[in-house]
């Protein structure tokens, strides 16, 4: 784990697999290439994104899902 903010994130995310961050990260994760899962606050850019929940078994199937999903839609591109 490193402490910055998005311009250490944008030097130190090469060569990840995947990003967890808020929207504010989109344009690091569309230059990098690196897939985004969008959590904690703002996300601006999702619509229904508050009704989300990741608690529990349901949240964490959905979780799962999400994460799946992101890794399949990065393969097409």
């Amino acid at each position: 784990m490193i402490v910055g903010d998005l311009g250490d994130l944008h030097t130190h995310a090469r060569g990840s697999d995947l990003l967890i961050t808020n929207s504010r990260a989109a344009p690091i994760a569309r230059d990098l290439g690196i897939p985004l899962l969008r959590m904690g606050f703002p996300i601006f850019d999702r619509l229904g994104n508050g009704l989300r929940s990741y608690i529990g078994y349901r949240g964490t199937t959905q979780l799962l899902f999400d994460l799946g999903n992101l890794f399949l839609e990065s393969q097409t591109q």
